[in-house]
């Protein structure tokens, strides 16, 4: 007999993350911290169940995929070109779509909880905090499945051309887009062409990764060696000035080409 239950947020997290591929896939990723904020809903007696989490350096954020619909049996991960069972990541594509998270508490003011550490997008619906104790929460001698792999794996070089940096760097300034690291993180593990990634080989070293309405052009040299060139759109000049309704990225699209002509 199946049981059904009905949660209801405790709060809400706020973060600079607005859309999916600005947030991190893991909260320490790349070495930056991102700060957030927890607000409680008010007039539910929380401030005595916040009673004595001050002195806890970290807490487990339990928090609402919001913007997931549906799942996946089997989906892929940003540091492998192999498929795996959802079980075995941290994908939100799940059957029941709740994240956990560590964070660091970084302070407390009434409702609102400062923390350190966030992977989660703007609004998202938080279902309940929890200590983390060390002791019994951190076993870091445990085997880590497929992910050994990954580990284990000699990484590419990637090395970004002035161009493509300068024009990776724009597109964080204006766009909030952190490209770079991401396409660092992809490029690292599988440069090469893929039935699940968006890759193609355009010439005898040459390749062009497409990440959402962008396209990423480099080359692989020996010694694992990746060199970026340029980051282009993947829109035409024609598209940029006659778009459709659906095209919600093209003020970005158009001022970056006319930024960069390209």
């Amino acid at each position: 007999m199946e049981t059904q239950f009905t949660f209801t947020p405790i709060g809400y997290i706020h973060t600079q993350h607005t859309e999916k591929y600005t947030a991190p896939h893991q909260p320490q990723a790349h070495g930056k911290l991102h700060t957030g904020q927890i607000i409680l809903q008010p007039h539910s007696n929380y401030e005595q169940a916040l009673q004595d989490i001050s002195g806890f350096e970290r807490i487990w954020v339990v928090w609402v995929f919001h913007t997931v619909t549906g799942w996946k049996p089997k989906v892929l991960t940003p540091r492998h070109a192999e498929k795996h069972g959802v079980f075995a990541t941290r994908s939100p594509h799940r059957p029941n779509p709740i994240g956990i998270t560590v964070v660091e508490l970084v302070d407390i003011h009434k409702l609102t909880l400062t923390i350190r550490g966030t992977d989660m997008l703007d609004g998202t619906p938080v279902l309940d905090i929890k200590p983390y104790i060390p002791q019994h929460d951190s076993f870091p001698d445990s085997s880590i499945g497929w992910l050994q792999t990954v580990e284990d794996a000699v990484l590419h070089t990637i090395t970004w051309q002035p161009l493509a940096q300068a024009q990776a760097n724009w597109l964080a300034e204006h766009c909030a887009l952190p490209l770079h690291n991401t396409i660092t993180a992809k490029l690292q593990y599988h440069p090469y062409p893929t039935s699940y990634n968006r890759v193609q080989q355009t010439g005898n070293n040459t390749y062009t990764m497409s990440y959402q309405t962008w396209r990423i052009d480099y080359t692989i040299h020996e010694d694992m060696q990746i060199h970026i060139h340029c980051i282009r759109s993947c829109y035409t000049p024609e598209q940029l000035h006659n778009p459709q309704p659906t095209d919600i990225n093209i003020p970005q699209h158009r001022a970056f080409y006319d930024a960069w002509n390209t």
